[in-house]
């Protein structure tokens, strides 16, 4: 069966909360509009040390985040660190002791964090802010960013085979995490991309495209990397 290829690219754009759930959608024109979009807003708010987290409880502007900082920082911010059951339960035990003995510490200073948080506003990441510009009003402190990319490119055959076309039909999907909030561990990096990679061929005559052979790859590595056109078939 014949196989036609148009050249050129498509680039969407997606933001999911925790959930799953889009909460903000775009299409971009070309490479750099996708790549401005992810250097603006895929950057990460930093994260509070644990040991600073015994101290005081460092979010005091909603009830939630104020009780867990209060009660139980250590326990809530080590255990979601791992996901073997039974070292879970020897980090929770340790942290629950912990919770408790620094607990009046805690009380202590609640008062005076409030006043200083009061006084210090944080500043909105870039990405609220986008998302309150286009009505969209959340209550998260991670969400997902999801770009998508996928196109042909049709290049020149090399000086020593004239007679014969290549095309390079790529696609790559990249998540990037980001921490709207700061929050006690904070996020660690995690960009993750998925790429597949088929180059096809045919005579310069002619425009029945043959597959020459295919790439796909699953990695943690930063989207940016995949962003110019074309993208893959130096891979």
């Amino acid at each position: 069966m014949s196989i036609h290829l148009t050249p050129g690219y498509t680039r969407k754009i997606e933001v999911k909360t925790s959930k799953g759930i889009t909460i903000y959608e775009k299409t971009c024109s070309n490479a750099e509009e996708l790549e401005q979009f992810v250097k603006t807003y895929s950057k990460s708010k930093p994260g509070w040390s644990w040991l600073t987290a015994l101290a005081c409880p460092l979010r005091t502007n909603n009830a939630k985040g104020f009780l867990q900082d209060l009660f139980f920082p250590t326990l809530i911010t080590e255990t979601r660190k791992t996901s073997n059951v039974a070292f879970k339960i020897f980090v929770s035990l340790f942290a629950i002791v912990l919770d408790v003995i620094t607990f009046p510490v805690r009380l202590i200073a609640a008062p005076f964090r409030a006043i200083y948080n009061h006084q210090n506003q944080e500043k909105m990441h870039p990405l609220t802010a986008l998302l309150k510009s286009e009505g969209t009003s959340i209550d998260e402190d991670v969400v997902t960013i999801y770009c998508k990319k996928k196109g042909v490119k049709i290049v020149n055959s090399p000086e020593y085979d004239k007679c014969l076309k290549r095309a390079f039909k790529d696609s790559a999907e990249g998540t990037v995490t980001v921490a709207l909030r700061r929050f006690i561990g904070g996020l660690e990096a995690d960009d993750y991309v998925k790429i597949k990679s088929l180059t096809y061929i045919c005579s310069v005559n002619d425009e029945d495209w043959v597959e020459e052979c295919n790439f796909s790859l699953n990695t943690k590595a930063s989207f940016n990397d995949y962003l110019v056109d074309p993208t893959f078939s130096k891979l």
